[in-house]
C-alpha cells in the first residue's frame, strides 16, 4: 500500500480513483466492510482504492480537551488499511486551518482534483462540513457531479444467534475497551492500543 502525507502529496498520478474518508480509529469491522466495499468498486472499475484519513482526531483540534482517547497510532491503524486490500492511504494534518475549509474547497481540491474521485464513498458518521456547518451535500453543491453514496448504515451489523444488529463503531469500541481487560472490541476486532 502506498502512504501519502498532507496536502503536498496531491495530486495522485491515476486519472481516477474510489476514494473513502474516515478517521477510520481501530479499523473495526464497520471500517473494514466501507473499506472493503472500496476495494470492490474499485476493483470492478479497474481503478486504485483510496483511503483518506487523518493524523489526529478532528475534536482533538475542533474541541481541545474533550477528544476521545484513541484506539490506534497512525502507523497501526495504517497496518490494519493495508489489510484491507486498499491500494492507497492519505493521511491529512487536521489543523485549525484546515478544519476552516468550506466542504466544498475539501470536495473539490482534495476528492476531485487531488484524488481524481468517482464516485465518493463515506461512512455514515461523515459529514462533509466545516466547523458544524453544512448538510452533507458539498459534492452536489460543488457543481461536479460527484456522488456521495452513503450505504454504510449498518454495514456491519449481523445477527449470530441474536447478537446486537446495532452497527459497529469507534465509540462503542472505546467505551468496551476503557470498561476493563479487552483482547476484543465491542466490533470483535483484536486491539493493539497505544497507551
Amino acid at each position: 500500500m502506498e502512504r501519502l502525507h498532507g496536502l503536498d502529496a496531491l495530486p495522485v498520478g491515476a486519472e481516477r480513483t474510489v476514494v473513502t474518508v474516515g478517521f477510520f480509529d481501530g479499523v473495526h469491522l464497520g471500517h473494514r466492510a466501507v473499506l472493503g466495499r472500496t476495494v470492490d468498486a474499485a476493483r470492478e472499475r479497474g481503478l486504485p482504492s483510496v483511503a483518506v484519513t487523518f493524523d489526529r482526531h478532528p475534536r482533538e483540534v475542533l474541541t481541545p480537551g474533550r477528544e476521545p482517547r484513541l484506539l490506534t497510532t497512525v502507523d497501526r491503524k495504517a497496518a490494519l488499511v493495508e489489510e484491507t486490500g486498499i491500494d492507497t492511504l492519505l493521511v491529512l494534518e487536521f489543523t485549525e486551518d484546515f478544519s476552516r475549509w468550506p466542504a466544498e474547497r475539501f470536495v473539490s481540491d482534495v476528492l476531485l482534483a487531488g484524488l481524481h474521485a468517482e464516485p465518493l464513498r463515506d461512512g455514515r458518521e461523515l459529514h462533509l462540513r466545516s466547523q458544524g456547518r453544512g448538510d452533507g451535500r458539498a459534492a452536489d453543491r460543488a457543481g461536479t457531479g460527484a456522488r456521495v453514496h452513503r450505504r454504510t448504515r449498518g454495514a456491519a451489523s449481523r445477527s449470530r444467534g441474536g447478537a446486537s444488529r446495532r452497527p459497529r463503531s469507534e465509540t462503542r469500541s472505546r467505551r468496551a475497551i476503557s470498561s476493563g481487560p479487552a483482547w476484543r472490541s465491542a466490533g470483535g476486532s483484536s486491539w493493539t492500543a497505544p497507551w
